[in-house]
């Protein structure tokens, strides 16, 4: 069964050594994951789900996660400049996105 393991440490920024530290595994053998050479147990695929933030259905299901959301250069790079910044900054985003919310909704 395809898994959406690399898809989800990709979008979350995360390396298959810091998933595998999460799960006390190596990086080794989330990549075997992610190739389907082998699967994690109910426990190990538990914690993932719950690491990500998804449910077991989305990271393991037979309809895969929606990759039409794939990330351009520009938003990667977006993502990344958040996640590098400070608390400040972080929250200034944040009511920005708010603020933009806002006026779509005014706009309906």
């Amino acid at each position: 069964m395809e898994n959406q393991i690399k898809y989800f440490r990709k979008i979350n920024g995360i390396s298959q050594i810091d998933l595998g530290r999460a799960l006390n595994v190596t990086g080794a053998t989330v990549s075997s994951w992610e190739q389907n050479r082998t699967e994690p147990n109910m426990e190990q695929s538990l914690k993932m789900a719950k690491y990500f933030g998804c449910t077991l259905e989305e990271l393991f299901g037979s309809t895969p996660a929606d990759h039409s959301a794939t990330l351009s250069n520009e938003e990667e790079l977006l993502i990344e400049s958040y996640r590098t910044s400070d608390n400040q900054t972080k929250e200034m985003v944040k009511r920005i996105l708010a603020y933009k919310e806002l006026l779509d909704k005014k706009g309906e």
